[in-house]
């Protein structure tokens, strides 16, 4: 036995919304949990041949989970490099260190985004259904 639906146009907006809504916690959810950072990477590097330490930077934009985040490493950079261009002398490998930050403009417009995609669910998409759907045309004969 089928069930028929025949809901109000109160109901269908309500029903649109709470759909609206929850697919906007999905994806709030899912901008919590990565965080957008930007990454500063420093490397120092011997050339074995001339004993030459190259100091190497890099920058790039990613995204950490919220627990790699958290437990990131916060302190700044030192200012003297004396200490870590002798260390990276007497080794044979690279002396690499790196840092990340939150990229504030892109959660500032990921969470813009966020809004005006619930604006335009709850406001125009939802509206649009209590007004209701196509017209249909009479079958031609």
């Amino acid at each position: 036995m089928t069930k028929t639906r025949d809901l109000s146009p109160e109901r269908q907006v309500r029903r649109c919304r709470r759909r609206a809504s929850a697919l906007q916690a999905v994806l709030l959810a899912a901008g919590v949990a990565f965080v957008p950072v930007r990454v500063d990477e420093l490397v120092f590097q011997r050339d074995p041949q001339t004993n030459h330490v190259w100091k190497t930077t890099a920058r790039w934009r990613a995204y950490l989970s919220l627990p790699r985040y958290l437990e990131r490493d916060r302190s700044p950079f030192p200012s003297q490099d004396a200490y870590r261009v002798r260390y990276a002398l007497r080794r044979s490998q690279a002396v690499q260190e790196r840092r990340a930050r939150l990229d504030l403009p892109l959660v500032l417009g990921e969470a813009a985004g966020l809004i005006l995609l619930a604006i335009f669910d709850w406001v125009v998409f939802c509206r649009r259904r209590r007004r209701g759907g196509f017209v249909s045309m009479p079958a031609p004969r």
